[in-house]
């Protein structure tokens, strides 16, 4: 239940293949360049995802870090550290992402709207603390389908973190599964 993450990867991904130019349209801008461009190497957000089913209960750590940035893209680095029932941490080779300044479209396909994130239901403000810290966010509740069934998704974004994300939570009722995803350390380099 890792869909905060996938869903960056995803995006990650398709606007890579986007890039190709043989079947491309229009040139539009990468929300994830947009994003963490405006921050220095070195700056990272790191995250802790729970999830807890009836049969068990899993518990993983990634950080983010800026490694570069050029005036056409940047390299996002990723580590995640499995969390094992017994409290033993089993970290993973990082993984680095190159994520191109824009990108473009197949035709045919819609211009993305990065500020109206697919199947919102609500939307809205609000303050969290967290990090001894107090950041106003702007959270979305959202409804997509997985092979269970409906998830139900609440968001938190900011756009003073790397990536926007600051919280998540998603709620799949069909298997009584719940994930988590909270922000559990901010470096920002000035």
């Amino acid at each position: 239940m890792l869909r905060p993450i996938f869903s960056l990867f995803l995006v990650m991904a398709v606007v890579q293949c986007g890039s190709s130019g043989a079947w491309a349209q229009e040139e539009v801008d990468n929300p994830v360049y947009k994003n963490w461009s405006q921050f220095k190497p070195g700056s990272s957000v790191a995250y802790r995802s729970v999830t807890v089913t009836p049969e068990f209960e899993s518990t993983q750590e990634y950080t983010l870090t800026l490694k570069e940035v050029t005036p056409k893209k940047l390299v996002i680095e990723r580590v995640l550290v499995a969390i094992m029932p017994d409290g033993t941490r089993m970290e993973y080779p990082a993984m680095e992402s190159e994520n191109p300044k824009s990108y473009k479209l197949p035709k045919g396909a819609p211009k993305p709207d990065p500020s109206k994130p697919a199947g919102v239901k609500e939307k809205g403000e609000e303050e969290l603390e967290l990090l001894g810290r107090t950041f106003k966010t702007e959270w979305y509740k959202a409804v997509s389908k997985v092979e269970a069934g409906d998830t139900f998704t609440q968001s938190w974004t900011c756009k003073e973190i790397p990536g926007g994300l600051v919280k998540a939570t998603n709620e799949t009722p069909a298997t009584k599964s719940i994930n988590t995803v909270e922000m559990i350390s901010l470096e920002i380099v000035d």
